[in-house]
C-alpha cells in the first residue's frame, strides 16, 4: 500500500497488485501536471486499487474570483479534516481506496445532516415528491419553501 504525495514526473506506472493513492494539487508549482495525465497514470494500476485525490480550483464566479483554490506542492488540504490519515487508511482497505474514502466522507457528516439528506432524497425523482407546481408544468418555476415545514427543517439541517 502506498500514498504518493505529488506525483513525480518520472512516475509513469502504478503496480497492478498494490493499493495506491495519489494526492496532487492543480496548482503544484514544482511538478505541474494536467488531470488527464494523472488519470492515465491511475489507469496503469489494478482495477479498484487506485484513488486520485485531486484538489483543483473551483470554477470562476462572475466576479472572476474562485471560491476554492486547489493545492500547491505543499498539499495543505491533507492537513484538514483528517485527510492524510484517511488516505493512508484507504490504502489498507480490501474493497479499494476509493470505496474507503467515500465511506469516510459520509461518516464525517453529522447525524442530523445524514437524516435530512435521507429524508429529502438522493435523486431528482425522490426530491420531486416535494415540488409544488400550483398548476404549472412540473419543474418550470421556483417556489419558496414555507418556514416551519418539515421540508424547510430538513433543508436547513442539510446545509447547517
Amino acid at each position: 500500500p502506498t500514498v504518493l504525495i505529488n506525483a513525480h514526473p518520472t512516475c509513469r506506472q502504478i503496480p497492478e497488485e498494490a493499493n495506491v493513492v495519489v494526492a496532487v494539487g492543480s496548482n503544484d508549482e514544482v511538478y505541474p501536471v494536467q488531470r488527464p495525465d494523472l488519470e492515465a497514470l491511475m489507469h496503469t494500476g489494478g482495477q479498484n486499487k487506485t484513488f486520485l485525490y485531486w484538489t483543483a480550483d473551483s470554477g470562476r464566479l462572475p466576479s472572476g474570483q474562485i471560491s476554492r483554490q486547489g493545492d500547491t506542492h505543499n498539499q495543505e488540504s491533507l492537513l484538514h479534516h483528517d485527510v492524510l490519515p484517511r488516505l493512508i487508511d484507504a490504502t489498507l482497505c480490501k474493497e479499494g481506496p476509493e470505496m474507503h474514502f467515500h465511506r469516510t466522507w459520509k461518516e464525517r457528516l453529522s447525524r442530523e445532516r445524514n437524516n435530512a439528506e435521507l429524508w429529502l432524497g438522493y435523486s431528482p425523482e425522490q426530491i420531486m415528491r416535494l415540488w409544488s407546481t400550483n398548476g404549472h408544468q412540473s419543474g418550470k418555476h421556483l417556489h419558496d419553501v414555507p418556514m416551519g415545514t418539515e421540508e424547510y427543517r430538513m433543508v436547513n439541517a442539510a446545509f447547517k
